[in-house]
């Protein structure tokens, strides 16, 4: 089952967080090969992500032996966002099998406009 976990943006600074899967007993788990995705939308109903980020080289990194998954929004995707924001965080492995990581709530910090 996916962990919640809230994560706040500031509107058009750079976002970085990293991500680690790990077993009950703290252990990280292996996702060498693997694939990560994450997708943020305005409600869970809604049928096209806002944002999608993807491993290798669309936001998402993903380290193997150290089960971590590292984020980067760009400063520019968060342009036009504003306000609360739902997102999932998926990993696949090289067979097909899909794990959410975690979920939640982003809020996006409104910034004063630029010149």
């Amino acid at each position: 089952m996916a962990e919640l976990h809230k994560l706040t943006v500031d509107q058009g600074a750079t976002y970085q967080e990293s991500v680690e899967w790990t077993d009950p007993s703290g252990v990280p788990i292996n996702i060498t090969g693997y694939t990560a995705r994450m997708n943020i939308a305005r409600t869970y109903s809604d049928q096209v992500p806002i944002l999608s980020l993807t491993s290798p080289s669309g936001g998402l990194v993903v380290t193997g032996a150290a089960g971590r998954i590292d984020i980067t929004i760009a400063s520019d995707e968060t342009d036009g966002m504003d306000g609360a924001y739902v997102y999932d965080l998926d990993v696949e492995s090289p067979q097909g099998v899909v794990d959410r990581l975690i979920q939640g709530v982003i809020e996006i910090n409104k910034r004063v406009p630029q010149p």
